[in-house]
């Protein structure tokens, strides 16, 4: 795992926090295991959030990828979007998609302990908080989850980029 401490430029990040919380559609009834997961048990009721794809062809992602680039390894992006929580909103222990996942804390850094992702390695659970520009790559076969904010009315949105 690799994490970055104020990866994009002030600038930058304020004004994706702007467009994502403001100017994108985000879309109630996603949620973090698919089936066939291996964390997912049948019938177990899952959390859900608001979620919304983003395109690749957009030019913000694009340069996006240019600064993702810069940083980490890997041969092409399979998708984006971003997760967006609220109090109660907590994700599920789940793998993900491609090879490696890279999540970008988008809005305002969260008390300790709210929001943190967390994420297994060598049988004990990382806990990782909240903090405004903060990257994080990781190996997406590595069991992680969302934790929702605990404020009221505080979004949590992550920018995801899937990779091979």
């Amino acid at each position: 795992m690799k994490l970055i401490d104020n990866f994009l430029d002030k600038d930058l990040i304020m004004f994706l926090e702007q467009i994502f919380v403001f100017r994108t559609p985000h879309i109630y009834g996603h949620y973090s295991a698919e089936e066939g997961d291996p964390f997912l048990k049948p019938g177990e009721k899952q959390n859900n959030f608001y979620m919304q794809g983003l395109s690749l062809d957009d030019a913000l992602i694009k340069f996006l990828i240019l600064k993702l680039r810069n940083k980490f390894i890997f041969k092409k992006i399979l998708r984006c979007y971003i997760n967006v929580q609220f109090k109660g909103m907590d994700g599920h222990w789940h793998i993900d998609d491609g090879n490696q996942t890279i999540m970008i804390m988008v809005t305002k850094t969260l008390k300790k302990g709210s929001g943190e992702f967390q994420i297994q390695e060598k049988g004990k659970i990382k806990k990782i908080d909240f903090v405004q520009n903060r990257a994080i790559c990781f190996e997406a076969n590595l069991g992680h989850r969302g934790m929702s904010p605990k404020e009221l009315n505080t979004p949590r949105i992550t920018l995801v980029f899937k990779t091979e």
